[in-house]
């Protein structure tokens, strides 16, 4: 079985290109967290997506949108201008979901002055004038 999840950020802008007759691709890169020995990193998968599903891509991400992608990987062994043998990576994406949205980026302001308030009420309710019986706690 061949079969990949992966949840990252747009390392840039979708750009399509035109192959043959009505074909449609768009190759990018996606920024995804990994941990090693407790050490947080990042890896750059190369992603490869065709058609109906590049043109939505373009319309409705920009570079650092968040998407979960899954695919199939896939490997193209080649030759580079230098001679030598060269072997890339790429995720053939099947399907993919948006985790946030263009206009996300623009709220944030808004939601952080949300969770500060939420914060402030929090912060200034008396523990005294919760009252817990034992039917409410769910163990």
């Amino acid at each position: 079985m061949n079969k990949v999840i992966l949840i990252g950020r747009l390392t840039r802008d979708i750009e399509i290109k035109n192959v043959g007759n009505d074909l449609k691709v768009a190759e990018f890169s996606l920024a995804v967290d990994n941990f090693v020995n407790g050490k947080k990193g990042v890896d750059f998968i190369s992603c490869v997506v065709w058609n109906k599903q590049a043109e939505t891509l373009e319309k409705y991400t920009s570079k650092g949108s968040l998407i979960a992608v899954e695919g199939s990987i896939s490997n193209n062994s080649f030759k580079n201008k230098d001679g030598f043998n060269v072997t890339k990576t790429k995720i053939n994406v099947s399907l993919f979901k948006f985790l946030d949205t263009k206009s996300n980026s623009t709220n944030n302001n808004e939601d952080e002055e949300e969770t500060e308030n939420i914060d402030e009420v929090l912060d200034n309710t008396d523990e005294e004038d919760i009252e817990v019986s034992d039917d409410d706690l769910p163990f």
